[in-house]
Parts: structure tokens; C-alpha cells; sequence
């Protein structure tokens, strides 16, 4: 029986390559217009798992992405790298200088302001995601228009590729989270990579404390950003993911982790997924 697979988007994706390198030809995609629809196909658990995009080495974090993580019962259970290479596709037989508007999804414009500059492409329109984009100018026959895609979108809904690769860096990846429900036997705590939320009291050297703990325990931070609490305005919460040393569970330091925050939510134990840029 096959997987299903909440995904952003429609088949050509890059929400699709990803469900399809991980779960291989056992997976029925369930598509959805945005993420939280994502989170609540994979919340009533009409989908097993979900793909859910959350950060880009050029365009950033996806902060809502977290903010549905956080106000959901739901669990990172993986991670994927994905290198993006934007093309720049229109119906066959048009010419760079006939496109006036590009039509793609806002990360997809972000990744290639650069080329859209030099091209004065100046009219960009956001939309659902990349591969409905591609779907959209060929169903509507879309004259001067171009989107921003995959190959495997170009090929899938018969647009001509014009340029190659436009986006502001080669080394243009997306990180993917691995999602589902979390069922009543609570959290896994016993993979190398965590993903927690946390807030601490608004006074001086409150969050040092947090990083200092753990630093003492070894534990590496590959990332911290803050996003809003929800009707709190002025108070932030700290998204962190920690690499946890080789012989050390986190369910080991959860306890004292807990006397350093005012409130903590772990939103996923898991496998950490090789870097690409460090091959």
C-alpha cells in the first residue's frame, strides 16, 4: 500500500522530488494549495506524512512554516536537502524579449531577482507554487508570460525552457522537514538532531543562560532565529536546532534544559540529513 504524502503544490514540484526521493515510488501524493492545508491533511492524519519547505540558503526562513509546527500537534520526524535550479520556461517558440511577466511562487522570484533584473523582467506575480504556475501558462495559453520552474514541470506540462539555472547562486538549496502526527506514544528522543521552540523571561542575560547550558553539554546550535508569539506583541519565541554529540540522547538534558525557559515545545527529534555544500 502506498504512502500518502501531504505536498505543497502539484506533480513537477519541487515539494514532489522531494516526496519522491524519500519515499521512492510508494507514494501517493495528496496536493494542497498552501501549507497549512499541509498541516491539517497531516493533523487529521488523512496523509501519514507531510512535506513541508522551511528555510533557502538564499531567500531565508519560512517563518510561518514554524508558526504552524508551533500552534499544532505535529512532529518533525526528518529532514532533506534539495538543490533548487530555477528555469526560466514559456510556450514553445517564445522569445526572451516577448516575456513581460513572470509568474511563480514569491521563494522562486526571491532565488532569481538577479537575472530577472538584468533581463527587466519587472512585472512579477506571485502564485500557488512553481509547477502550478508552469500548469497555469499552458492551460491558459499565456502569451508573454513565463514561469520559474523545474525541468521536470517544463517537460510535464509542455513548456520550452529559455534559460537554465537563473538563480542568484548555484548553490541554491531548500531544506524540507518531514512531518507527521504525533501519536500517543509521544515524541522520539532518541535521534541526533532536535528542533525546539522556546521562550525565556525578558531580562538580561536570560537567553545567554539557555546557550551557555548548552554549550556545556556539547551540544551544537545550527540555527536560531526568533518569530512572534501570537497576540503577545513585543514577545518573541526562539526557534533553535541543536546537533546532539554522538553518544548523547536528548531526552538526557530535556530536565535541566527546562530550568532555563519559561515555556519549551520540542517540535521534532530526528535524523539530521547530510549538507550538501559539504561534500
Amino acid at each position: 500500500m502506498k504512502t500518502k504524502v501531504a505536498i505543497k503544490g502539484i506533480g513537477g514540484s519541487f515539494h514532489d522530488q522531494v516526496a519522491q526521493e524519500v519515499f521512492g515510488q510508494q507514494y501517493t501524493p495528496l496536493f494542497c494549495k498552501n501549507f497549512s492545508d499541509i498541516i491539517r491533511k497531516v493533523g487529521t492524519e488523512e496523509a501519514e506524512f507531510g512535506i513541508l519547505a522551511i528555510e533557502n540558503s538564499l531567500a531565508g526562513t519560512i517563518l510561518e512554516n514554524y508558526r504552524l509546527l508551533r500552534d499544532n500537534l505535529i512532529e518533525i520526524t526528518g529532514e532533506k536537502y534539495l538543490q533548487v535550479d530555477h528555469n526560466l520556461l514559456a510556450l514553445p517558440g517564445t522569445k526572451i524579449d516577448e516575456i513581460e511577466t513572470v509568474v511563480s511562487h514569491e521563494m522562486a522570484l526571491k532565488q532569481c531577482q538577479h537575472f530577472l533584473d538584468t533581463q527587466h523582467i519587472m512585472n512579477r506575480k506571485n502564485y500557488l507554487d512553481t509547477a502550478s504556475a508552469t500548469q497555469l501558462i499552458r492551460a491558459k495559453d499565456m502569451k508573454g508570460h513565463a514561469s520559474i520552474g523545474s525541468i521536470e514541470a517544463a517537460n510535464k506540462y509542455g513548456l520550452e525552457i529559455l534559460f537554465r539555472n537563473i538563480q542568484d547562486n548555484a548553490k541554491n538549496y531548500t531544506r524540507f522537514l518531514i512531518i507527521q502526527k504525533v501519536d500517543n506514544k509521544g515524541l522520539s528522543l532518541k535521534k541526533n538532531k532536535a528542533t525546539i521552540i522556546f521562550s525565556v523571561e525578558d531580562k538580561v542575560g536570560r537567553l545567554a543562560h539557555v546557550l551557555n547550558f548548552l554549550n556545556s553539554k556539547g551540544i551544537n546550535l545550527t540555527k536560531i532565529e526568533s518569530v512572534p508569539q501570537l497576540n503577545q506583541i513585543g514577545k518573541f519565541d526562539m526557534i533553535t536546532d541543536l546537533e546532539l554529540p554522538n553518544d548523547q540522547r536528548f531526552k538526557d538534558i530535556l530536565p535541566d534544559l527546562n530550568n532555563y525557559v519559561e515555556q519549551i515545545k520540542v517540535l521534532g527529534v530526528y535524523e539530521s540529513a547530510n549538507e550538501p555544500w559539504n561534500k
